[in-house]
């Protein structure tokens, strides 16, 4: 029988319906102020936005495969399976015009997981990601929120924005035992730096 793990489930869960009302939000601002929500073109004239396949941040000890993710009948985010992070595929691509959103889990029983060290992270860090070709998009960091899970700064996180951004988010604060589940959760805010290519 398989293990069983703590799941470190992000809750983004009741607040799917009102996330995808922001969504709507950043689609219409859009279509009403500027050209319409797509690839951003970099100085070199190279389409940015990329579906990812791998997120690296030095700062937080990331490197870690990205899987696309949708949304379970419950409502609730999908999330990935331990030792990697999930893409949420219904929102923008990282790069498009929006806030483009990956999850991971905290930890569980075996450890640290792939998010661990997000709560670390400071304005100015880099945070790569990067598609299967190896192309790659750096976004820095502009801002980190601790907040419980009932109360999850929805329209911050996918509330309209002028360009490109990034939102990550995972577990935190205290553990609550008798749910098995941290009682809090973690949002780095980011937002496009460059394109290029890894190396």
């Amino acid at each position: 029988m398989a293990r069983v793990r703590n799941l470190c489930a992000v809750l983004i869960a009741v607040n799917l319906v009102a996330a995808m009302a922001a969504l709507f939000l950043v689609e219409r601002a859009a279509r009403e102020s500027g050209p319409p929500r797509g690839p951003v073109l970099s100085a070199f004239g190279e389409a940015t936005a990329l579906s990812p396949a791998r997120i690296e941040i030095p700062d937080a000890n990331v490197r870690a495969a990205v899987v696309p993710v949708g949304k379970l009948a419950t409502g609730e985010m999908e999330m990935p399976g331990f030792g990697s992070a999930g893409w949420y595929r219904l929102g923008p691509r990282p790069g498009e015009r929006g806030p483009a959103v990956i999850a991971a889990h905290f930890d569980s029983f075996d450890g640290p997981d792939v998010f661990y060290g997000l709560r670390h992270l400071d304005p100015g860090d880099p945070i790569y990601v990067l598609d299967a070709q190896g192309r790659r998009i750096e976004f820095v960091v502009t801002a980190q929120s601790t907040t419980p899970k009932d109360q999850l700064p929805v329209a911050r996180i996918w509330g309209p924005v002028a360009g490109p951004a990034l939102r990550l988010i995972t577990c935190g604060g205290s553990f609550d035992k008798r749910t098995r589940h941290y009682r809090d959760n973690v949002v780095v805010y980011a937002q496009l730096a460059s394109a290029s290519r890894s190396i």
